[in-house]
Formats: C-alpha cells, sequence, structure tokens
C-alpha cells in the first residue's frame, strides 16, 4: 500500500488537489474535521472531480462508503489530530479507518505531527502501517513513553533522531518550526503566608485524591485566586491556538514551575521533530 503523511501551516485543499490527479477520484474518499486548522470549504469544492467527502462526525454511517475494499481506492484524512485522542481511540470510526478499509493508497494531512505528548506520532503513521514506529497499536508506544517518563526505563524510547529516521521517508513538510512565537513568563512572587497555605491546601488534596490531575486543578484554583492576573495554563491544547508572541503570568508556587515545565516541553519536543523533519527531508 502507498501512503504519505503531510504536515502543513496551510490549507489541506491545494495537496488534496495534487493527491487526487494521482489517484482514480472517483475511488476517493476524504474525511475531514471542520475544526482542523488545515481545513476550509474549498475543500468541498473538489467533489466535483468525483471524489467523496465526509465530515469526520458522519464518517461511519454509510458502511459502503465506510468499509473500502478496493486496491484502487484512496482514503484521505485532513485534520487526524482533531478527530483520535487518548479517550476516543477504541471509537468504531477508527476501527474503520486503520483496519477495515482495505484500500490501495492513505494519506493523512495535519497541522502537526502530534498534540502534546510525542508518542502520539504513532496516530499518522501508524494509519499507513504500524510497523513505521514499530509498535503494532498505540497503547503499546504510549506505555514505552510513559514507563520511561516514570522513571521504571532509563532510555527514551522515542529519541528524535530515531522518530525522524523512521518517519521521514514517510513525510512531507512545509515548515521548519511549528512554535514560531515566542512564548515567555512573567513570574508573581507570592508571601510567606500565601506559600504556607498552598502548603495546607496541597496537603489536604493529596488526602482527599488519588490521581494528579486533580490535585494540580485544585492548586491551579489557589493560584488563580491570589493572582487573578494568572494567564498561565493547564489545557496544553491552547499552545496550538497561540499565533504570536505570547507573555505568560504565572506564580513562583511549584504546580505553576510545573504548568510551564510541562508547556516547554511540548514546544521543544515538537519543534525538534518538526525540524528535524524539515531539515532532513528539504536537503
Amino acid at each position: 500500500m502507498q501512503g504519505k503523511v503531510y504536515f502543513t501551516k496551510r490549507s489541506a485543499t491545494s495537496i488534496v488537489e495534487q493527491l487526487l490527479m494521482t489517484v482514480d477520484a472517483t475511488k476517493c474518499l476524504c474525511v475531514y474535521h471542520k475544526r482542523s486548522r488545515v481545513y476550509d470549504d474549498s475543500l468541498l469544492k473538489l467533489s466535483s472531480t468525483g471524489a467523496k467527502f465526509v465530515e469526520f462526525a458522519n464518517y461511519g454511517k454509510d458502511s459502503i462508503t465506510t468499509l473500502l475494499d478496493d486496491k484502487q481506492a484512496t482514503i484521505i484524512i485532513v485534520g487526524l489530530s482533531d478527530m483520535i485522542r487518548p479517550s476516543n481511540r477504541c471509537d468504531i470510526r477508527f476501527e474503520y479507518m486503520y483496519h477495515f478499509a482495505k484500500v490501495g493508497h492513505k494519506y493523512v494531512i495535519d497541522h502537526v505531527p502530534f498534540l502534546e505528548e510525542k508518542w502520539r506520532t504513532w496516530y499518522p503513521y501508524g494509519l499507513i502501517d504500524p510497523g513505521i514506529l514499530l509498535y503494532p497499536h498505540s497503547y503499546a508506544i504510549e506505555s514505552a513513553y510513559r514507563n520511561y517518563e516514570d522513571g521504571l526505563i532509563e532510555a527514551d524510547p522515542l529519541p528524535t533522531e530515531w522518530l525522524v529516521d523512521r518517519i521521514k521517508a514517510w513525510t512531507h513538510i512545509d515548515y521548519r518550526k511549528y512554535f514560531d512565537s515566542i512564548i515567555e513568563f512573567e513570574v508573581h512572587e507570592t508571601t510567606e503566608r500565601q506559600k504556607q497555605r498552598y502548603a495546607e491546601i496541597k496537603q489536604q488534596l493529596f488526602m482527599e485524591h488519588t490521581t494528579i490531575k486533580p490535585i494540580i486543578a485544585g492548586l491551579a484554583q489557589y493560584c488563580q485566586q491570589i493572582c487573578p492576573r494568572r494567564t498561565i495554563f493547564s489545557d496544553r491544547r491552547k499552545l496550538y491556538q497561540l499565533q504570536k508572541n505570547t507573555v505568560l503570568t504565572m506564580t513562583d508556587l511549584n504546580v505553576d514551575w510545573h504548568l510551564r515545565s510541562e508547556i516547554e516541553r511540548v514546544i521543544v519536543d515538537t519543534n525538534r521533530l518538526t525540524e528535524g523533519l524539515y531539515e532532513t527531508i528539504s536537503f
């Protein structure tokens, strides 16, 4: 089977148009997500080629369209990162997309290789062939990543150089850095009394919860109360909405340093991968 993953910050329409010129457009299914950064309404005008376009919300409702079984057929996915995430990866639509659609060509067009954590790079490449990243499914690659994150193994199972080497032959990218604006941090100093209250809240939260997410949320809520102009966030998806240089205000309390480190990790991991791909493919 032939396939490729395209990363662009522009509209996917021109790429889809070029792909339709190389395959039998009448046997092409394009699944798109309207919220994707690479989608715009011009994409649907390509239906004049004979290709079928289905919004992700409606994908799977028509079994004849969904269960393609034709080696001359093509499936193009526009905005996969807005479709699949860890919480919904068992959705039957992904079984159709990844396993049940027996086609000769699969293409993915998206704005970024992964959202938030680099193990999710498996999603676009696993659609073409799970063997590209040597993990049979997303749970396996996530488990390896978590073991490293938790300190259970010493070596990073997904170093940037290895990822680039594994996916470069299947990739086209038209930009160097995904995060090309500057994000800076302004630190608000808290009082000793506020630090003491923070420690008390932290102790109480650890007594009430056994998972980290509500603990971070509770501590972040306290930080927001004592510093109303605080703009640092825990939802890392907001990073992908920033289009210009930004200053994020944070407190000097530990939870905000943690949130800052997570934001910086996403930026560094993403830019290292996109730069590595761009430099390898362009030269």
